[in-house]
């Protein structure tokens, strides 16, 4: 995906950098699925930002079926699909929509054939899960939470994104980035996924300081497994503002 955006020198700069990461590097070596969902939710968006690039309308419907298709089965990868991530990418496909759909008859069909695919494999899942008793929390029950503010998150986050080294500089460079380029992404298809990154990032935020969960944030374990999911979203988009800064040439 980085070589079809920015080229070959480019692409290996952004893996360079993603198998760099401390944390990411190691649950690529460990039996945990972090980086399997990582790899996933990249390809997801990847099939999401070359529909909203496409302009020819067979190429275009290829690549929305890819897309939908991959959410619907991302469901099945891990609790995080369904409560974290399929909410911001049903509201940035519906943006989307509304801005390439040609009339509002256009926009719904596109609303039907992303929702009623995904509702073919969501719901059995959830009546599945239901049904046998399975938990769609981190082996709680969410509707057990009690809505909590704790104090402590907070401090623990800003270390884990700072200063415990899982992530070297990666997420100070990325709001610098954003800073520095403003005037760029905000008019480019990458907005989209910048977006989708902010918002799984307030959502992880407030789930780990309003909720019992505040202990895998405080004793750095579960919120730095929750950042893995987003490295490969996160180098993508650096790279491609870390390019338009330097000069395309």
């Amino acid at each position: 995906m980085l070589m079809r955006s920015v080229g070959f020198l480019w692409s290996v700069v952004g893996t360079y950098v993603l198998v760099s990461l401390p944390l990411f590097l190691m649950h690529g070596t460990q039996p945990y699925a972090d980086v399997f969902m990582a790899a996933y939710l990249f390809l997801i968006l990847g099939f999401f930002l070359q529909w909203i690039q496409a302009t020819d309308q067979h190429r275009k419907q290829v690549w929305l079926l890819l897309f939908v298709t991959t959410t619907a089965l991302m469901l099945f990868v891990k609790n995080e699909a369904m409560l974290i991530f399929l909410p911001p990418l049903i509201f940035l496909f519906g943006v989307a929509s509304w801005h390439s759909a040609s009339s509002k008859k256009e926009y719904v069909r596109l609303l039907k054939i992303f929702l009623g695919i995904v509702a073919c494999i969501a719901v059995p899942w959830m009546l599945f899960k239901f049904t046998h008793g399975l938990t769609f929390g981190n082996a709680q029950k969410v509707s057990g939470f009690v809505l909590t503010p704790n104090a402590e998150v907070p401090r623990a986050i800003e270390g884990d994104l700072l200063y415990s080294g899982n992530f070297l500089l990666l997420f100070p460079l990325f709001v610098l980035l954003l800073s520095l380029t403003s005037r760029f992404w905000k008019k480019n298809v990458v907005a989209f996924l910048i977006a989708f990154i902010l918002i799984v990032f307030a959502g992880e935020f407030c789930i780990y300081y309003l909720t019992p969960l505040a202990t895998e944030a405080i004793n750095h374990t579960g919120f730095g497994r929750g950042m893995v999911h987003l490295l490969p979203l996160m180098v993508f988009a650096s790279v491609v503002m870390l390019r338009e800064l330097v000069g395309k040439k």
